[in-house]
């Protein structure tokens, strides 16, 4: 056998084992990594996953006591209201009007950080602070400004609030876990 053969012959073999073994780092390297971000997602999602019934909203500041707070209205001999945040980061909120027809808005939904987001289908986002959570309340608060409209219907005096006062102060809603 000549020389070149044997190089040949040689650096074959030290390619395949060069490849073995960058290949079977990769694959360690990864299950460690799915392991780590399983965990993580496991433990973000733990107090989060389920339904949750709107239960009371309150106009306050982040820290403090609230400038106005009211229970989460309910329609007479309707179901309640449900927010649905699902394990594969679907969701949706059923809603029910005076007349209790009942209106589902589907949305996918991300944890980040303190933060939730919500991405209704028609790409509009919501990214309310995740006040407090527990395995049974959900805070979640939106700055009153972003909602003012809305809060207006329920609490017609917060027009006589002055801007300075307006910009810090939040709504929260809390929701208790439905259980199943």
């Amino acid at each position: 056998m000549d020389l070149k053969m044997i190089i040949k012959r040689f650096s074959y073999v030290l390619l395949c084992l060069t490849l073995f073994i960058l290949g079977s780092c990769t694959h360690n390297d990864n299950t460690i990594g799915d392991r780590a971000a399983k965990k993580w997602e496991d433990f973000v999602m733990k107090d989060l996953v389920g339904q949750w019934n709107p239960e009371l909203i309150e106009i306050k500041p982040l820290v403090g006591q609230p400038v106005f707070s009211t229970t989460y209205p309910v329609v007479a001999n309707c179901s309640e209201d449900i927010l649905e945040l699902n394990r594969d980061l679907s969701g949706s909120f059923s809603h029910f009007s005076l007349d209790c027809d009942q209106d589902v808005i589907p949305f996918t939904w991300s944890h980040i950080l303190l933060r939730l987001s919500f991405t209704l289908e028609n790409n509009t986002t919501y990214t309310p602070i995740l006040v407090s959570r527990s395995p049974s309340i959900l805070e979640l608060g939106v700055p009153v400004k972003s909602v003012m409209p809305y809060i207006k219907e329920f609490y017609p005096e917060i027009d006589q609030l002055e801007q300075d006062v307006l910009d810090l102060l939040f709504v929260n809603i809390i929701f208790n876990k439905k259980q199943q």
